[in-house]
């Protein structure tokens, strides 16, 4: 994708904000190309004197979308009257206009695509309804800790005075210097000092920072000031006036202070923030907001994918960056593209639709299939096991079998964070249906170790533990009850195959993560299936996992409208939400530490089975996980379960991240001999496994 950023130059230099922006989503997404046009002149009439340069970039470059910095940039861009989208970021004293150029701004707004402010307020004063609210990020690496004493010497600074940091031109009458200064004047103490820069290299800004006591902003206005996030990323004490998006930022947050345009608050709140004297949480703070630079990058960039909606075609390295029949892009590990544009991970889904057609011929594979499942059954109580987890598709399963005349016995494994909603329901199906429930409870502090162990060791599937502890319950229970038969309530159609660096596990895994990273905890109740045990199973047990939907016409919104009217069951969220941990280790663990956002997979599958459209996909990607109060909830919720601190938590955010590659495990025997294996993985299915074509298309 080619973007260019359209951004004032009047100081020689491209907009910092703009350059700043621009370098994060590049580190992001490297398929991203980002050219800025650099713009010469002040006010409206110098910004048109640039038009028809800007019109022959444009031609030049060719971009997929124009991404404008401040409301004039907009004007100019929209006054090029090109057919690509364009993106107008807004700052703070855009909302600030007089009447006319309010309104000017109300009108050009409307040849954009979309308008990005910096904070509710904005937005509420902007009257643009279409507006998005995304801060600018900060880039954490930019702001690495600096000792004070230090950084006074590198500014020929006193090491034995306090320094007020007043970083923004006095010039500019917004600032307010003057308030600063009345304030400072109450204060009457040699030992304390303002210190004002600005106009200053972008590389020197991180020794003022750690050189300073107090960073002050005494502005009028404001839409979210950079100068606050960057003292927050160096844990500085603050105090401002309640402008932009501060009060929120700091709402709390101790060592800083929201105050009045009075002096002497103003004084006194300076007063008490030197008294602080030790670092503040800003830091973590941003980290819990999401206001980090590759955070917000992944925001835009969404934003981007949007709005082109197209798959783009990288002439420079001969390969589209995102594929052209669902919304498989290259975030993805291991992605390629055919020369149409078509990804292998597509090409894997067609493959597996093919093999499993739906329709008449898959309903009577199924039928045949449950002629067998009674068969194998008939002198026993039950004659299949169903996993079920209070889910639409696990309840779901249990519909059909009662429509096929299937006596399953149902198999639930407590983890210790399943959903009041998803356990109702579980009741409340078996009750209609009078089917069996075997429970299988681990002991919480064992599941702990276990969640805290992986959470340590900064895997992407943290939740490995519970897939692990499902599978070899059901064929625990399988051997126990000479159940020759699991079904599973999988479903590739709406799945899709995730990448192995983002799930892979195994026992051998999870037994060296627990000792190494957890506390000993002997696991007495945690089920374990180790690589043997399921051959055991599979050769010698004949015990086989089959899916349903692989070969009926099933369709999710259909099937919860069904469990609705018959069973009084209730839906609990998006996909895998019945389970508390689950939800967080795909809303919050995967998207926030790792970048990962499974539902590209999960959303082109969807497309290419019909269930959505492509747009749809673009659309829902594009949305949030959850509320950010309700994701912080759980969060909260999940910490506070596992013991962690949010010290504690936030530093294991920053270190390296780990897939399955960096710990001991079974993957090299099994899957670089896959070939050997597929008469055993042929034992243990009723179907053929999507890691066997995986293996040779996705490498």
């Amino acid at each position: 994708m080619k973007v260019l950023f359209v951004s004032s130059g009047n100081n020689s230099v491209n907009c910092p904000i703009a350059i700043n922006q621009a370098n994060s989503i590049i580190k992001f997404d490297t398929s991203i190309e980002i050219q800025h046009y650099r713009i010469i002149g002040k006010g409206f009439w110098g910004y048109l004197k640039n038009l028809k340069s800007l019109r022959q970039n444009i031609k030049e470059f060719n971009p997929d979308l124009i991404h404008s910095q401040y409301s004039f940039s907009g004007f100019l861009a929209a006054l090029t009257f090109t057919r690509i989208p364009i993106v107008a970021s807004l700052m703070g004293s855009d909302v600030q206009m007089n009447r006319l150029l309010k309104l000017i701004l109300i009108v050009f707004s409307k040849y954009w695509q979309k308008v990005i402010v910096k904070s509710e307020n904005m937005k509420k004063k902007s009257s643009i309804k279409k507006a998005l609210v995304i801060p600018n990020g900060v880039d954490f690496s930019n702001f690495e800790e600096l000792e004070k004493a230090e950084a006074r010497k590198k500014l020929n600074l006193d090491l034995n005075k306090k320094y007020v940091l007043f970083f923004a031109d006095p010039g500019r009458a917004e600032k307010n210097y003057l308030l600063a200064k009345e304030a400072f004047d109450l204060i009457k103490s040699d030992n304390i000092e303002l210190l004002v820069a600005y106009n200053i290299p972008f590389e020197l800004t991180t020794q003022y920072y750690y050189a300073s006591d107090v960073v002050l902003l005494t502005s009028l206005y404001e839409g979210s000031p950079n100068v606050i996030k960057e003292a927050m990323a160096c844990n500085k004490a603050i105090v401002s006036t309640d402008v932009g998006d501060v009060a929120y930022l700091l709402k709390g947050l101790e060592g800083c202070y929201v105050t009045t345009f009075n002096p002497s608050q103003v004084c006194e709140s300076i007063k008490a923030a030197l008294t602080f004297n030790q670092p503040t949480k800003g830091r973590n703070r941003l980290m819990e907001f999401g206001i980090d630079s590759q955070s917000i990058a992944k925001k835009i960039i969404q934003l981007y994918k949007h709005l082109v909606k197209s798959p783009v075609k990288i002439l420079a390295q001969n390969k589209y960056s995102v594929c052209n029949k669902g919304i498989w892009d290259n975030s993805i590990p291991n992605i390629s593209y055919d020369e149409q544009g078509v990804s292998n991970y597509c090409l894997l889904q067609q493959k597996m639709m093919s093999d499993y057609p739906r329709g008449e011929i898959g309903k009577q594979a199924w039928v045949d299939l449950v002629a067998k499942i009674k068969q194998s059954g008939k002198k026993s109580k039950y004659d299949c096991i169903v996993g079920v987890s209070g889910g639409v598709d696990s309840s779901y399963l249990l519909h059909l079998c009662k429509h096929y005349n299937l006596r399953p016995l149902a198999v639930h494994l407590d983890n210790g964070f399943n959903s009041e909603i998803a356990v109702n329901n579980i009741h409340k199906i078996l009750k209609v249906l009078n089917f069996d429930l075997i429970t299988h409870v681990i002991v919480y502090e064992e599941i702990k170790d276990l969640f805290r162990a992986y959470i340590k060791a900064c895997l992407p599937w943290i939740d490995a533990p519970t897939d692990l502890a499902i599978k070899a319950t059901m064929y625990k229970v399988a051997q126990e009850e000479g159940i020759k038969y699991i079904i599973r309530g999988n479903d590739f159609r709406s799945e899709g195959k995730q990448p192995t660096e983002w799930t892979y596990s195994d026992s051998r895994q999870l037994n060296f993560i627990h000792k190494k990273f957890g506390f000993g905890i002997k696991l007495k109740t945690y089920p374990m299936q180790s690589f043997f045990k399921m051959a055991y199973a599979g050769v010698i047990k004949k015990i086989k996992d089959v899916r349903p939907y692989y070969y009926l016409d099933y369709d999710k919104e259909t099937a919860k409208k069904i469990l609705k009217a018959n069973y009084d069951w209730q839906d609990y969220g998006g996909h895998h939400h019945e389970n508390i941990f689950t939800k967080f280790a795909m809303s919050y663990w995967l998207p926030k530490k790792f970048k990962i956002d499974k539902r590209k997979i999960n959303l082109s599958a969807q497309v290419l089975s019909g269930a959505i459209t492509r747009e749809e996909a673009i659309n829902k990607v594009a949305e949030p996980f959850d509320e950010p109060q309700k994701l912080d909830e759980t969060t909260d919720y999940i910490l506070k379960k596992l013991d962690f601190t949010k010290e504690e938590f936030n530093l294991i955010m920053t270190k390296e991240n780990k897939n399955y590659k960096d710990y001991p495990s079974n993957y090299n025997l099994i899957y670089r001999n896959i070939k050997y294996f597929k008469w055993l993985i042929k034992s243990l299915y009723g179907f053929k496994p999507m890691s066997i074509d995986s293996n040779e298309m996705i490498k």
